[in-house]
């Protein structure tokens, strides 16, 4: 599939390409690691680190938060569904916050994406780090 995009800061185009590894279920066992990378909310963009165990449990740091929580396979896909709650008095998101989403891996690249909206879907977490 290929589109294109306008906006007043220019036009840009892109396709598309479907990614039969999508359907193929994926392990917890291939995303445990750490991986550094860029974390942004709807108020900063900031350097983090993330870590997931082979038990799926997920740990990361940001500016004056901390993200803790887990992540589980979503069946028979190659993604994986979250669940992680932000934490610190100063943190952007004031506080201790639920988010829920998702989390896919490149193999290729050795690089995650992590996707997790706020319960008000205004603010949300995302994250794409390289495993080190």
């Amino acid at each position: 599939m290929t589109g294109s995009v306008s906006s007043s800061l220019g036009n840009d185009t892109y396709t598309l390409t479907y990614n039969p590894s999508y359907d193929q279920p994926i392990t917890v066992a291939s995303i445990v690691g750490t991986y550094s990378g860029t974390l942004g909310t709807a108020d900063a963009i900031v350097n983090a680190v993330v870590s997931i165990t082979s038990s799926g449990v997920l740990s990361g740091t940001f500016s004056n938060c901390s993200l803790a929580g887990t992540v589980t396979p979503r069946g028979s896909v190659a993604v994986f569904d979250l669940l992680i709650a932000t934490q610190g008095d100063a943190c952007t998101f004031g506080g201790k916050i639920q988010h829920s989403g998702l989390v896919a891996y490149d193999s290729s690249a050795k690089r995650i994406f992590i996707l997790a909206p706020n319960p008000g879907r205004n603010n949300a977490v995302m994250f794409v780090g390289i495993k080190s």
